[in-house]
Formats: C-alpha cells, structure tokens, sequence
C-alpha cells in the first residue's frame, strides 16, 4: 500500500468513518495453528459441494472489478502477470481501474479484449467512482460528481461507487452500482497492520513476526484474515437500492504493490521501503527484527529480506464478483452486470457456482437478482447453494430471516428491497461467503 493510501487511512480512522478496529481479531487469526486449521476446514468443505440444479442456462462468469496495471502510478504490473493470476484464481473478466494521467489515456489505453481467455475492460478510478466509457472522455471537465455520472451514461458507459468510506454524498442518480466490500477498506479497519512494519514496542515485534511468519507460510488465508462483513458499506448499498436499483460488486482492489523491503544502506544501517521503492524508514542494524537477515557482507542496495501481501493471484484470488451471462462476450457480461444479475463471494472459502437467489409463485421462477416482482398470494424467495451454509435474508437492510442449509424459503408478505448473506463456519467464527444482489419486491 502506498504511503498516499496509509495517509487516506489514517484520516479516515480519525475521522470516524470508519469505525471498527478489527486488529485485535486479525493478530489471533493470524496464528499459525488458526491458519493451518483454517486450510484444513477449507479443505473439507471443498468435499462437500455439490452442483446447483439451476434451471437456467447462465454461466457464472467470476469477475475482478477494481484492479490497476502499470498505467496506475501506484501499480507496475503487466498484462501477463494479471493474466496469470486470473488463470490461478479462475477469474473470467478483469475491469481495470488505472488512474489517470497526462502521458496516456486510460479509458481507452488500458489492456482490453480477450487475451488467453480473460477479458479485459480498460478503466478508471476517479473522483470516488469507477468509470467504464466506450469513447474517451475528459473526467476532469464536470463541475460535480452528478455531472460526471450523467456524461458516462450519456456515452453509454458504467459508473461505481468506489470506496464508500470515504464518500459523504450518496443522493447521486444513474449509478450503474457500487462497492460492496473493498479490500482496501477492510485494511483499514486493521490499523495495526500498518503500525508493525516499522515498530515501535515489544509488541509491535512481536506482531511483525506473526504478519511475516503468517503471509510466508499461508499467504491465501493470511490475507483473508482481514475480511469481515463490511458494515458500512452493506448500510449504504441498502439505502441506496431502497432509492433505485443498483448492482452491488466486490472491490478486490488488486494494485501488487503492497509489502516491504529491506535494504543495506550505507554506515551499517537498514532501508525499510514499500515494494515501489518509497522509504519508509532507516534503521539501525540492532533494531532489526529479523534474526540473521543483516549480514555483514552486504553492499549498500543489497536486498536482505522482501516480503509481499498482496500478489495479484491473492487479492484476486480473495473476493470476486459472479455475473450471470450467457457467454463471455462483452455484450452479455456488461448485460448482466448491469442488471444486478450477480452476487459477490468471497470464494478463497469455497466455490460457490451455481448460487442462485430466485422469487418464485407457486413454485414458478418470477424473478432473479436484478429483478421486480409483484408482491402477490404465494410469493416466496429462495437461496440454493453447494454447501451448507447459514443463510440470512434481508429487507430494507434489516435482517427478517435465518436458515442454515442447502436451500432456503421465505414466503413473503410485503414489499421491500430483499438480499441474502451466506455464512460459513471457519476454525470457531462465521466467516462472509456470499453476498447476492437484490431482488425488489414491489
């Protein structure tokens, strides 16, 4: 993470947006016999999926929304190394969100089509949003965000609300969605992650050494120790869709630039730099907290130890968006997302293909997320996934339902904006497996 985005965070944390200080948590989970434990509880549920009878002829097209190339100044990847991680963590289709620059336009610069059977989007995050264009356009031209959103929808193109925890106006129109987790944002409710690498007391060493031992030797579930259902923006996609409907994607905010290095530098001291190279501070041999990484031989520029928290095949192998298509082209993905026909899962636990949150009158599809339905006599709304899971239905954002199983069934008596939650069972705790976009009971 840059030191730009450690700044956002901590004036997010002063600011009270976001609230929670999960970092307690996070250290437990990251104890060695937590994340071996963890692997094997993984591991067995795996055995357990069975195939969704789904009934319909969609493909669940597993999507990574929210991830930056070398075009971003805070990224330096390349077109086959996001190749690559999306092979390793079955992912379909990459939307790009490159910042922009002056030397190259990223709209419409950024990789896109299909290579080796992944689909690229180019993209843009700016002014809070994600931005998808056909044509290019000059993001910086309108006065307000209201504005901004009006010129991409006239152009035919897609908008999402990015990071929410640091938006203060949410009364916006004509957003194709926004964010319902982001990974960034679950980093930040986790400040002390931050605050051991380069540390200050005996226990801040002591943490280091967890975060160091725990991402060398489980790097997946290492990183998936930091998620938790995101609260705040759970809150504000429930407000929103009670206005108009919205499609609700997982942020995994892929950028492969998050860890440190350390380097030999002159007199005997250590250089402590993000992965991009920034300094982030210079020790003295002696506060090294990594027995026998200082050796005596090195040179100045000499790399003693690096360790890396999110490669591209993690952060996008954590969390993903599952659109409902017909065929991975871009007309019938784009078609699908923007009709809400998706759900977000965090399938680092589990495969959750064939997941389908459905209206049904008298025992008759009527609706799929994404979609209206009457409120009628003998309407109910049903969840059917691979595994068991707890099942947690929601109106208006509040919750109205439980069940634990395969399948679940609600009738349903009133009309509001209904989504489901999918839990699971890890190592003691419920962990976040799926989270379904809404369907709107009218």
């Amino acid at each position: 993470m840059t030191r730009f985005a450690l700044a956002v965070a901590a004036l997010v944390l002063v600011c009270g947006v976001v609230t929670a200080d999960h970092t307690d948590t996070v250290f437990e989970r990251l104890q060695l016999g937590k994340l071996t434990a963890l692997r094997e509880e993984v591991k067995d549920l795996a055995e357990t999926l069975t195939p969704v009878e789904t009934g319909d002829q969609y493909k669940d097209l597993r999507a990574v929304i929210h991830s930056h190339s070398y075009l971003s100044h805070d990224s330096r990847g390349t077109l086959e190394e996001m190749v690559a991680a999306a092979h390793a963590s079955g992912t379909d289709v990459v939307m790009l969100t490159d910042h922009r620059s002056q030397e190259q336009d990223v709209l419409t610069e950024g990789f896109s089509g299909m290579h080796d059977g992944v689909l690229f989007f180019p993209g843009s995050e700016a002014r809070g949003l994600l931005i998808y264009t056909p044509t290019s356009i000059d993001i910086d031209a309108p006065t307000t965000l209201q504005d901004l959103i009006d010129l991409v929808e006239s152009k035919g193109g897609t908008t999402f609300l990015s990071h929410i925890e640091g938006h203060q106006d949410f009364d916006l129109t004509g957003v194709t969605g926004m964010e319902i987790y982001n990974l960034h944002a679950a980093a930040y409710e986790a400040p002390g992650i931050f605050q051991v690498i380069t540390p200050r007391s005996a226990q801040d060493v002591a943490r280091l050494m967890i975060l160091v031992q725990a991402f060398q030797t489980y790097p997946r579930e290492a990183l998936a120790a930091i998620a938790f259902r995101p609260d705040l923006y759970l809150r504000r996609f429930d407000e929103m869709t009670q206005k108009y409907p919205l499609t609700g994607v997982a942020a995994p905010d892929s950028h492969s630039n998050t860890g440190i290095v350390l380097k030999a530098a002159e007199d005997g001291k250590v250089r402590v730099e993000e992965l991009l190279g920034d300094e982030i501070a210079v020790l003295d041999a002696a506060a090294v907290p990594f027995p026998g990484v200082v050796r005596p031989d090195a040179q100045p520029g000499d790399v003693l130890f690096k360790l890396q928290l999110d490669p591209y095949d993690a952060s996008m192998g954590h969390v993903g968006t599952f659109v409902l298509a017909k065929d991975l082209t871009p007309q019938e993905f784009l078609a699908g997302l923007r009709a809400g026909r998706c759900y977000v899962a965090f399938d680092w636990i589990a495969n959750p293909e064939g997941f389908r949150f459905t209206a049904v009158k008298d025992d008759r599809p009527v609706a799929i997320m994404g979609q209206e339905t009457a409120c009628a006599p003998g309407l109910a709304l049903e969840a059917a996934l691979p595994a068991e899971a707890v099942v947690r239905l929601y109106r208006n954002g509040e919750q109205c339902g439980e069940i634990t199983g395969r399948r679940a069934t609600w009738p349903i008596s009133q009309p509001g904006v209904y989504r489901v939650e999918a839990y699971v069972q890890l190592v003691g705790e419920l962990r976040p497996w799926i989270l379904s976009n809404p369907i709107y009971v009218r």
